[in-house]
């Protein structure tokens, strides 16, 4: 498990490790300290059982609970329009995406 860094040269392996002079015969030498950035992994065993997941989400509170979540708009809202089937681009539609997606001629030729 992953935790945000607090400072830099205290919280990070890359700064709080020296793995000069150490090579693949001696590497397993080099100590490493237990961060809080990074936990390291917990054997498990019968006094600590791996956690299973919840067989129902229904007791789980989402985010949405909070009351943070947006008015409910229909299909029919002036987000979407009903699908009229294939549209077709221009050519100056075409460049701009080709260009925005950074494609190569070869990969251009694809969207035409």
């Amino acid at each position: 498990m992953w935790r945000e860094q607090q400072s830099r040269t205290t919280d990070c392996y890359f700064w709080s490790v020296d793995v000069r002079g150490f090579n693949t015969k001696n590497k397993k030498n080099i100590f490493y300290p237990n961060l809080s950035s990074a936990i390291r992994p917990v054997p498990h065993t019968s006094e600590k059982p791996v956690p299973h997941p919840p067989s129902s989400l229904d007791n789980i509170l989402s985010d949405s609970e909070d009351g943070d979540t947006l008015p409910h708009q229909d299909e029919s809202s002036t987000y979407f329009s009903d699908y009229e089937g294939p549209q077709s681009f221009s050519q100056s539609e075409l460049n701009d995406l080709v260009r925005d997606l950074g494609l190569s001629k070869d990969r251009a030729e694809l969207l035409g």
